[in-house]
């Protein structure tokens, strides 16, 4: 594991942003039977400022809401899945001199599953029915700002980051319950849960290179970490929506600091090993 991503166990993904490096703007776009995607790229001012543009989506939920419609009647239920999904990625590079450059990159994604059931018992003088409606949504979005510069060969780069997660459910459920000349019970019940996750970093990297073999690295990092997780919130009212019954469970927020101080170095041997 490279010294700079600290004590880590496991593997470290990588991901490089495009900066739309072209003279002339770009643009392309798809679409497939679940998916569509749109790029553009291209400079803002020629030799200096540069632009990269991604979107994408997921539309599966338009074929599996009506086809799990039908398994659902096979069973003498109503109901559904869905799924949707996005994400956005775009990325700016400004070069100031020979000797300065400024990049920022943004990604965002949302992930929604949603699973409704209505449901119907009989027999007899008895009588019951439950609607339930289900929502899991995924989310997160990421900012890294980063200026970069050389100096008499060595190449530093300093870099901002802040990246929130958040994971949550929802589900709506309504029952109504009639058992001879008794009266109706009726309710309904919401529940909720929330788990999220921020993260926020800054570091500063040197590198620095002889004939083309040696590679020193070394640098500084500082990350925070605040983790929360399970929040619930439940609900319960009657079918006039007044209230009868609540409660919330909030667990603490878990604060973490990382800081990292690391030395690389690299020698490739013949061009093949290092």
């Amino acid at each position: 594991m490279p010294a700079n991503y600290g004590g880590r166990l496991a593997s470290v993904l990588l991901i490089e942003p495009e900066f739309g490096e072209t003279e002339n703007w770009q643009v392309d776009a798809g679409i497939g039977f679940i998916t569509a995607s749109l790029h553009a790229q291209g400079p803002v001012k020629k030799g200096k400022t540069y632009v990269n543009l991604n979107l994408r989506e997921c539309h599966a939920g338009v074929f599996s809401t009506p086809i799990s419609s039908k398994f659902f009647s096979v069973d003498n239920s109503t109901g559904s899945l869905g799924y949707y999904f996005y994400d956005a990625n775009a990325a700016l590079k400004h070069i100031v001199n020979d000797k300065h450059t400024i990049k920022f990159s943004f990604y965002h994604s949302h992930d929604f599953y949603r699973f409704d059931r209505d449901d119907v018992y009989t027999e007899d003088t008895r009588y019951e029915r439950e609607i339930r409606d289900r929502k899991l949504r995924w989310a997160n979005y990421t900012a890294t700002f980063s200026w970069e510069t050389r100096l008499r060969g060595i190449r530093i780069s300093n870099q901002a980051l802040l990246s929130p997660y958040r994971l949550g459910s929802d589900q709506h459920v309504n029952n109504y319950r009639k058992s001879g000349n008794r009266p109706p019970d009726a309710n309904q019940f919401d529940y909720q849960n929330l788990s999220r996750l921020h993260d926020a970093g800054l570091a500063s990297n040197w590198k620095k290179s002889w004939t083309g073999k040696h590679i020193l690295q070394w640098g500084i990092r500082h990350s925070n970490r605040l983790f929360q997780v399970n929040d619930v919130y439940l609900l319960k009212r009657d079918t006039l929506d007044r209230f009868i019954d609540g409660d919330t469970l909030t667990n603490p927020l878990v604060f973490s600091s990382e800081n990292i101080l690391y030395a690389d170095y690299s020698f490739l041997f013949r061009d093949k090993l290092q």
